[in-house]
């Protein structure tokens, strides 16, 4: 492995810690900044935390998993001189669309505190910050040199 992977490789992974560190940090309640508590009575404060912290680690999970799955491919994978333009946006496209998949089933899974609560959007915002941000900064700016300008955004990115 070259010096440059292992490089991106951490930071990467440095992405993805920030992304945890924002979880555990939104849940201490400073401030007012994490979710408000639902008005369930059968539903106490300890467990509204336990499962938004589930959901948003599974959220960053499948993003880096996604991410990483996107590096290999673009490192190792399918090479780039063989490989149209069009597939490769499709392949970056898929990691997209499992974590918008993974946003969207925290915050619809049946019985879980989120349904029909009051503050959906500050959820949805924060589930899709934590995972669908991280990924597209981490493969826009950390991609493997062979696909690097295939995502979308990242010729005018990466200019620097």
């Amino acid at each position: 492995m070259g010096n440059r992977i292992v490089y991106d490789w951490l930071v990467i992974l440095a992405l993805y810690v920030l992304a945890c560190a924002s979880i555990f940090l939104l849940t201490s309640w400073a401030d007012g900044l994490g979710p408000d508590m639902p008005d369930r009575p059968d539903l106490t404060t300890e467990q509204f935390e336990e499962l938004f912290q589930y959901a948003s680690l599974g959220i960053v999970g499948i993003s880096l998993l996604a991410t990483l799955a996107w590096y290999v491919l673009g490192t190792w994978g399918l090479r780039a001189y063989s490989t149209g333009r069009g597939r490769w946006i499709a392949v970056w496209g898929i990691g997209l669309m499992l974590t918008f998949l993974a946003v969207l089933a925290a915050l619809i899974v049946p019985g879980h505190p989120q349904v029909l609560h009051d503050n959906m959007t500050k959820l949805g915002l924060f589930y899709a910050g934590i995972g669908v941000l991280p990924y597209y900064v981490a493969t826009v700016l950390f991609s493997p040199a062979d696909v690097k300008y295939v995502v979308p955004g990242s010729k005018a990115l990466r200019r620097w």
